[in-house]
């Protein structure tokens, strides 16, 4: 039996029959807020400064405020080039009031889809939270996760946030 991961062209594993796509192919990260009555968005897209290698889609999203107001937003990207095994990798942008940074790759944050970070504002410092099982030394077991913390900041003052009416494309 085949089901959403086992999609046409993956191998002997997969149904011949089943000529479907990958879970998340399609999937998206937006942001938005609702201010003044209306549905409004950041004025840069999210993707702007984003390198060709992470060009597919980007899922499971946490945003944050530092404590300086920036607007955090962390999210996950399949590491392998051709999106193929279960290596996802975590990243941030920050939102400067104008445009969203290029994405930080967060050290030792590889490992399957759903271990997601989670955030957290202690003592005035944004905290990330993630897990990584070292998918990428080979080891990659369940039973040899370890737990890491990073902080989130930037040094500087931060603008005045702006945003736009949103328009559907």
């Amino acid at each position: 039996m085949s089901w959403g991961k086992d999609f046409a062209g993956g191998g002997p594993a997969v149904a011949p029959f089943n000529k479907g796509a990958p879970l998340y192919l399609n999937r998206t990260v937006r942001v938005k807020c609702w201010a003044d009555g209306k549905l409004q968005a950041p004025l840069s897209p999210l993707r702007q400064n984003f390198p060709k290698q992470l060009g597919r889609p980007i899922s499971h999203p946490r945003l944050g405020v530092d404590e300086k107001g920036r607007l955090w937003l962390l999210f996950r990207h399949a590491t392998n080039p051709d999106g193929s095994q279960e290596n996802w990798s975590s990243y941030a942008v920050v939102y400067d009031g104008e445009q969203w940074s290029a994405p930080l790759l967060i050290a030792n944050s590889v490992n399957i889809m759903d271990v997601r970070p989670t955030l957290a504002l202690a003592h005035s410092i944004l905290l990330a939270f993630y897990a990584s099982d070292k998918r990428p030394a080979g080891t990659g077991s369940r039973s040899d996760s370890d737990l890491f913390a990073v902080m989130l900041s930037l040094p500087g003052k931060t603008k005045a946030g702006q945003i736009d009416s949103y328009r559907s494309r």
